[in-house]
């Protein structure tokens, strides 16, 4: 249910559980994303949080872990990201 006694299993399930001006958390470990998509809105931006500072590491394998036309007004907070291939968060105009 996306509590903290059963969280959700993956970044992308939580994001798609929620709605803008809400704050998904993420606790500590490696976290794989790729291509993960989320938009909130002028008035209320999805925050992505770690749970503990630089706990939470967020990986990719395919070079982009946040990025693409579907993703707009997140706030990204706290994590360590980083990619083995290119980018860790890729801005598209």
């Amino acid at each position: 249910d996306g509590s903290t006694g059963t969280p959700w299993a993956t970044i992308a399930h939580g994001l798609s559980q929620i709605e803008a001006g809400d704050t998904l958390i993420i606790g500590d470990g490696t976290w794989n994303v790729d291509g993960v998509n989320a938009s909130g809105s002028p008035s209320g931006y999805i925050t992505l949080k770690s749970e503990n500072p630089r706990g939470a590491l967020i990986r990719s394998t395919t070079g982009n872990c946040f990025g693409g036309t579907n993703i707009r007004y997140l706030k990204i907070e706290d994590f360590d990201i980083s990619s083995s291939v290119a980018h860790g968060i890729e801005e598209e105009m």
